[in-house]
C-alpha cells in the first residue's frame, strides 16, 4: 500500500512539473543518483538506507511513515 501510496505522490508531482513546463528526471536517471548517493547497510533483519555527508537532497526525500498514516 505504501508504494502505491508513494508512487501517486510522484505522479502528482510529475505532473506538476510538466505543468510548469519542466521535464521530470528519468527513471534512469533517478536510479543512476540513487547508487551514486544512497548507502546501504543489511542485517538478517533489516535495510538502511541514508544520504551520507550533506547533500541537499536529505531534506526533500520523504519518511515511508508518512504514507503509511492514512489508509
Amino acid at each position: 500500500m505504501t508504494e502505491g501510496k508513494m508512487q501517486m505522490h510522484i505522479a502528482l508531482l510529475r505532473q506538476q512539473l510538466k505543468d510548469h513546463n519542466v521535464e521530470p528526471v528519468t527513471v534512469d536517471q533517478a536510479l543512476d543518483e540513487f547508487n551514486d548517493k544512497v548507502k546501504m547497510t543489511t542485517t538478517k533483519t533489516s535495510v538502511t538506507l541514508w544520504v551520507p555527508g550533506e547533500s541537499s537532497l536529505k531534506s526533500l526525500i520523504p519518511d515511508p511513515n508518512e504514507y503509511a498514516k492514512r489508509v
